[in-house]
């Protein structure tokens, strides 16, 4: 889902608002503070827990390694890890099994050898990100399939730039949360009422997934009764 509205036309839309108070060039700074508004904007609606369908990526297949606890991957987008699966990669069962693998926030290191049951975000660089499992990978060969929610790209110029992941059906989410905090920059005592109205637009616009029914539900790793 493309975006095709610019940051200018949201920042001109918001000022009609702001009493035109300056929000470009103030103190001689080329398109601030509108421009760490519209990023401030962008970041919080982007934000852990919310986990955007047009902001998911799956990460290239990941394969175990015997006595491995930490993988390193080239990929330099990683926000927060929303999921992950685990399969036995040689398994001739049609189709091959697969597990949930539970997320955490971090993971100590480990000297026991199981099947992968958690996994961290372990540290990242400006081009790797780190994961780790626990516990350390066996002699059995997982694939793992990760995904998780980009970061939020940081906006350098106002002008034609666009609000790109955030797609056109969420510009009144966008709309609000700028106006709420340019009105906090202006003093406005109207800013935290409209910060309000933008957390439940945020909270709303999530909302449109209840209409799909949920998968969630409990599997056993095992039979119950084993006869």
């Amino acid at each position: 889902m493309a975006s095709t509205i610019t940051l200018q036309s949201v920042v001109d839309w918001a000022r009609t608002f702001t009493k035109l108070i300056p929000i470009v060039g103030v103190g001689g700074f080329s398109n601030e503070p509108a421009l760490s508004i519209c990023n401030n904007v962008i970041q919080e609606i982007l934000a852990p827990p919310f986990n955007w369908k047009w902001n998911r990526v799956e990460l290239a297949t990941l394969l175990t390694v015997d006595d491995t606890q930490d993988y390193s991957q080239t990929v330099a987008d990683v926000g927060w890890v929303e999921s992950c699966e685990r399969e036995d990669n040689a398994s001739t069962s049609t189709p091959k099994p697969i597990y949930e693998v539970e997320v955490v926030q971090d993971l100590p290191r480990e000297f026991l050898q199981g099947k992968p049951e958690k996994i961290c975000k372990l540290k990242e660089t400006s081009t790797t990100a780190t994961f780790r499992v626990w516990p350390m990978s066996d002699t059995t060969i997982w694939k793992l399939y990760v995904t998780y929610q980009a970061k939020p790209p940081i906006k350098t110029t106002l002008g034609t730039t666009t609000w790109t992941p955030i797609p056109d059906e969420l510009g009144y989410v966008i709309r609000q949360g700028f106006l709420a905090m340019a009105l906090a920059h202006a003093d406005d005592q109207r800013a935290s009422q409209e910060y309000t109205k933008f957390q439940r637009m945020i909270q709303k616009a999530l909302g449109n997934a209840d209409a799909e029914i949920g998968h969630e539900g409990f599997f056993p790793d095992a039979p119950l009764m084993r006869g």
